[in-house]
C-alpha cells in the first residue's frame, strides 16, 4: 500500500506531472532545466524530484552540484503507469511551452554552470 501512495501523491501535483511529461521528450534532464522550465527554486525542484524519486517514476545521477534525471523504465507496472499519463494529461498551454522548452534545450545543447548537461 505504501509504493501506491507514493504514486498517488507523486501524480497529485501539476509540476511533477509536468516533469514526467518533459521527461518523456527528453531522456534526461538537469535540475538546473527543471527550475527554469517550472519557474521554481531548486529547493522546490528538489523536494518535487524526491517524492519522483520515492514514488520509483525517476532515477537521479549526480554531475558536480547539479543533479540529472531520468524516467525509470523497465518496470511494466510504471511503464504502463507512464503511457497512461501520457494518454491523459491535457494538451494545454503548460504542456505546449514545456514542450518547445525541452526542444530548445536540445536544439541550443543548454548546459548547465559545470557544463555536464551537454
Amino acid at each position: 500500500m505504501e509504493k501506491l501512495l507514493a504514486i498517488t501523491k507523486a501524480l497529485s501535483d501539476a509540476n511533477r506531472l509536468r516533469v514526467l511529461m518533459a521527461l518523456t521528450e527528453r531522456p534526461h534532464l538537469c535540475a538546473c532545466h527543471l527550475t527554469e522550465m517550472l519557474g521554481v527554486t531548486g529547493a522546490t525542484v528538489s523536494r518535487h524530484m524526491g517524492l519522483l524519486r520515492q514514488a520509483g517514476l525517476v532515477k537521479a545521477r549526480k554531475c558536480g552540484k547539479w543533479t540529472h534525471y531520468t524516467l525509470c523504465t523497465g518496470n511494466v507496472q510504471i511503464d504502463t503507469l507512464l503511457s497512461w499519463v501520457q494518454l491523459h494529461m491535457p494538451e494545454n498551454e503548460v504542456i505546449r511551452a514545456d514542450r518547445e522548452f525541452i526542444r530548445s534545450c536540445v536544439l541550443e545543447k543548454m548546459e548547465c554552470e559545470e557544463g555536464c548537461c551537454g
